[in-house]
């Protein structure tokens, strides 16, 4: 095995035989570095116009449920008429998202009209417990934003 350091950058121009040592004439998933050679690129995020699935936000919410609540439902108070979509659901709480405005403490919860429970106490804007359960919220409620991303020139 052969080491070559990677300090040319990127060279799609010149014929394969001509790529000068220390240029890549392809790579995937990388890119030219300010400094030159190569750099690992970060990341792309899907983007049609609404909000971008990386400033997603979310509130945990103290629940009582009497009837079922999965990811993907939107939930609606039934004092404020105030709603929120479902990111997430645990054992006496819900981590939501697009939530419409802010809900009355300790109101009553439908979703599609039917009762489903009612809050304990009001939402808290991200309120995991650990760092981990952050983490797992917040890419739950970009979840939610990335599935309403439709491809290029879809309505």
């Amino acid at each position: 095995m052969e080491y070559t350091k990677i300090y040319g950058g990127l060279d799609t121009t010149s014929p394969a035989l001509a790529v000068q040592p220390g240029r890549a004439s392809f790579c995937k998933n990388y890119e030219a570095g300010n400094t030159g050679g190569l750099r690992r690129i970060d990341g792309y995020e899907r983007f049609d116009g609404r909000s971008a699935p990386s400033a997603a936000t979310y509130y945990q919410c103290a629940v009582s449920l009497t009837g079922a609540v999965v990811v993907g439902d939107t939930i609606t108070g039934v004092t404020s008429s105030k709603t929120a979509v479902v990111a997430a659901t645990g054992t006496g709480y819900l981590v939501v998202t697009k939530v419409s405005g802010t809900f009355t403490a300790s109101e009553n919860l439908t979703v599609g009209g039917s009762p489903v429970g009612a809050l304990v106490g009001s939402p808290v804007l991200t309120g995991a417990a650990t760092s981990y359960a952050h983490a797992v919220a917040l890419n739950a409620a970009a979840d939610i934003y990335r599935a309403d991303i439709k491809a290029p020139g879809a309505v």
